[in-house]
């Protein structure tokens, strides 16, 4: 089971507001979704398996 998602705003062009205001909540509302429609993925299954 993933308990963690770590990301990395290393070389982001926008303003830490943006990051915090609109990006960080976009990805809060959308990994759930992605991490479980990749979640079979052969990519995602290679990765998590190691």
């Amino acid at each position: 089971m993933i308990r963690a998602i770590l990301t990395d705003i290393e070389g982001t062009t926008s303003s830490i507001a943006f990051v915090k205001e609109v990006l960080f909540p976009y990805a809060s509302a959308h990994l759930p979704s992605s991490c479980t429609a990749m979640a079979a993925t052969p990519r995602c299954v290679a990765r998590w398996t190691r």
